[in-house]
C-alpha cells in the first residue's frame, strides 16, 4: 500500500455519484476517478494533477503506464480542455437531497444545501446536524442559546440559566412575613424590607395574626394526638404489666406443683457456723405443691440440729401449709414423705445418698388441715450427722441438695 502525504490522505480524483457514465478519457489512470485538475503528458496519457505529482515524489519520473521518462515541468501539460468536459457532467447532490447539477457547480450547492452537516452557531455549543435542522436547533433547544432575564432584561446562555436567577437583583423573593407578595432580590440585600413592611402594616399584622392562629391549631391537633397516644402508651403498659405479673404467678405456680422438691442449700458452712452460734438455726425453703390441685408444702431444715441432734446432726422437717385447693382435698394429709441427702457423686452408680422416709400419721395435728398459716413441722431431728456431711460429696462447693419425694396416699 502506498504511504499517505503530509494530509494523511492520498490524492484522488472526482468521487461523486454521475448522472452519465463518464467516457474513459477523462478517467484518471492512477486513482481510476474522473480527472480532477487534469494533465497530459508527453507520451499521451491523462492523470489528476496531484496524482501524478505524488507518484513522481514517490517514484522515478517515468509515466506510469509505459514508464517513459518524464520531465514533469517540460513534459506534463494542463488539460484545460478535458477539465472543462469533466466539469460539465450532471452529478447527484452528494449529502443526498434532490439536487442534480453539473460538477462545475457543487461547492456553491453545498454552501446552501439542506443536508450538509454543519456546526451550532452558538458559543460553546459542538452539536453538529444537518443545516435543516441548525436554525430550529439554535433558536429553540440549544442550551446554549442566548435568553432574556423576564426580570432584569440582561442576556445569558440558557444553559446557566440557574446562575443568574441566584444572582439577578430583581429576582423575586418572598416577603418573610408571608404577605404573600414579592420583593426584588436588590431590596433584600440591601435591607430594605423595612421599607414594604412598613408601607403595609395593617395587612402585615393580619398575616402574623393568621399565622399565629394556623400555628395554634396544629399546636392543639399535635397536642390532642401526642395525649392520645401517651394514653395509648400508658393502658398499653399497665395490660402488660398485669399479664407480666399473671405470667410470673403462673410460672411460680408451676415450678412450684411438682411431688419432687429439691433444695439447693448454698453457703452451707456459714450458716453453720452462724447456727452454732445460736443464729439462724432454722431455714425454711420455697413453698411447693404436690400437684396441680395438690397441698402445699415445704421444708425446713435445722442447720445445727433440733432436739436430739442438736450440736451433731442435720435436722430435717416437711410442714404442711394452707393451700389454694384445701377445699377440695382429702384430709388428713397420709401421704408417704422420703427426705433424700443427695451424693454429689458425678456416676450415679457410685452414690450413696441419705435416704429417710415416713408415712403421715393421720393422728397428729401436724397433717390436718390447716387452720393458721401452717402446722407444726414433722420429720427427722436426726436426718444427717454433721461428721458425716463432710464425707463422700454430700457437700461440694460449699453446697449440698436435699431431696423430698411425696408418695401416693395410703389406701
Amino acid at each position: 500500500m502506498a504511504d499517505r502525504g503530509e494530509s494523511g490522505e492520498l490524492p484522488t480524483g472526482y468521487d461523486y455519484d454521475f448522472v452519465s457514465e463518464i467516457d474513459e478519457d477523462f478517467i484518471c489512470q492512477i486513482c481510476h476517478l474522473p480527472l480532477r485538475n487534469a494533465v497530459l503528458t508527453r507520451c499521451g496519457h491523462r492523470f489528476c494533477v496531484d496524482c501524478l505529482n505524488e507518484h513522481f515524489r514517490r517514484n522515478s519520473p517515468n509515466c506510469p503506464l509505459d514508464r517513459e521518462k518524464l520531465d514533469k515541468d517540460k513534459d506534463v501539460f494542463p488539460d484545460k480542455a478535458s477539465q472543462r468536459r469533466i466539469l460539465s457532467y450532471l452529478i447527484k447532490c452528494p449529502d443526498k437531497c434532490q439536487w442534480v447539477g453539473e460538477l462545475r457547480d457543487v461547492e456553491g450547492h453545498k454552501k446552501k444545501c439542506p443536508y450538509v452537516i454543519v456546526q451550532c452557531p452558538n458559543h460553546n455549543c459542538h452539536e453538529r446536524m444537518a443545516r435543516n435542522l441548525v436554525e430550529e436547533h439554535a433558536a429553540v433547544t440549544c442550551q446554549w442559546r442566548m435568553v432574556s432575564c423576564q426580570f432584569c432584561q440582561k442576556k445569558y446562555p440558557k444553559a446557566e440559566e440557574h446562575i443568574h436567577c441566584e444572582t439577578c437583583h430583581m429576582f423575586p423573593l418572598n416577603c418573610s412575613n408571608g404577605c404573600e407578595q414579592v420583593v426584588p432580590r436588590e431590596q433584600v440585600e440591601r435591607r430594605n424590607l423595612e421599607t414594604h413592611i412598613h408601607e403595609d402594616t395593617t395587612s402585615h399584622l393580619g398575616f402574623a395574626c393568621k399565622k399565629l392562629a394556623v400555628l395554634q391549631q396544629e399546636f392543639n391537633k399535635e397536642n390532642k394526638t401526642l395525649k392520645k397516644q401517651l394514653d395509648d402508651v400508658k393502658k398499653e403498659n399497665e395490660n402488660l404489666l398485669l399479664k407480666a405479673s399473671a405470667q410470673e404467678k403462673e410460672m411460680q405456680k408451676s415450678k412450684m406443683e411438682t411431688p419432687t422438691f429439691v433444695w439447693k442449700v448454698t453457703g452451707f458452712d456459714d450458716i453453720l457456723r452462724q447456727a452454732k452460734h445460736g443464729r439462724n438455726n432454722e431455714m425454711d425453703s420455697d413453698p411447693f405443691y404436690t400437684g396441680k390441685y395438690g397441698y402445699k408444702l415445704k421444708l425446713s431444715v435445722n442447720p445445727n440440729g433440733d432436739g436430739s441432734g442438736r450440736n451433731t446432726h442435720l435436722s430435717a422437717f416437711v410442714i404442711v401449709m394452707r393451700g389454694e385447693h384445701d377445699g377440695i382435698l382429702p384430709w388428713p394429709f397420709n401421704h408417704k414423705v422420703t427426705f433424700t441427702l443427695v451424693d454429689q457423686q458425678e456416676s450415679l452408680d457410685e452414690r450413696e445418698n441419705v435416704v429417710m422416709h415416713f408415712r403421715a400419721n393421720t393422728k397428729l395435728e401436724n397433717f390436718a388441715r390447716p387452720t393458721a398459716e401452717e402446722n407444726p413441722g414433722r420429720g427427722y431431728a436426726r436426718f444427717v450427722s454433721h461428721e458425716k456431711l463432710r464425707t463422700r460429696r454430700y457437700l461440694v462447693d460449699d453446697t449440698l441438695f436435699i431431696q423430698v419425694d411425696v408418695g401416693p396416699p395410703s389406701v
